[in-house]
């Protein structure tokens, strides 16, 4: 009797807890039907490169608490060698809000507008609070500027940034993928979501 006691009690336990995550994760809200799209695909000597920064100018958990303020801009450096030749470049930039914000956006002086933006919120039936995600093909800015100092700059969330402060989930940043062309590395498929 003692043994089906113990397999009836672990039974009732697993029915709670199945129970307990089916409920959950019925309220959860996952953003499960953002398409994921090919934006381009690369077959050959290709290889890539990304550069990117931050503008979280804290760590958001550090002890003490940090101010909750970000970075307006930032820079990265782009170091490709002689061989390798800047076939594509996609500057993706993303951070709080819904980036509606950001109008004018700046890429080494060049005002940019993007080609697309995502917007997702973590929780829209409580409380929302959407991020954005910006993509940008800046091919012609990459290839003619080539290696050097890429600053993205009137990049200011700050205005925005008191609602994800309390739960340290505020961010931004941004990041270049380089696509090249070297003639001596081996062939692959690259592509480009």
């Amino acid at each position: 009797y003692k043994n089906k006691f113990i397999f009836v009690f672990i039974s009732q336990l697993s029915m709670r807890l199945t129970l307990f995550l089916l409920l959950t994760f019925a309220y959860c809200n996952a953003q499960y039907d953002v398409p994921i799209t090919l934006l381009q695909q690369f077959n050959g000597q290709y290889g890539y490169t990304i550069i990117g920064n931050t503008h979280n100018e804290f760590d958001n958990w550090q002890i003490p608490v940090p101010p909750c303020q970000m970075l307006t801009q930032s820079s990265a450096t782009l170091s490709l060698a002689p061989s390798q030749n800047i076939v594509a470049a996609y500057l993706y930039w993303s951070g709080i809000g819904d980036g509606s914000n950001l109008t004018n956006t700046l890429l080494n002086g060049i005002i940019l507008s993007e080609d697309l933006n995502l917007i997702a919120d973590i929780n829209p039936t409580v409380a929302s609070a959407p991020y954005f995600s910006k993509f940008k093909n800046i091919t012609n800015i990459i290839q003619s500027t080539g290696n050097g100092l890429y600053t993205l700059s009137n990049f200011n969330l700050n205005p925005i940034i008191s609602q994800y402060c309390s739960g340290g989930i505020y961010f931004s940043g941004w990041n270049i993928i380089v696509v090249y062309e070297d003639l001596s590395i081996l062939e692959k498929d690259l592509s480009e979501i």
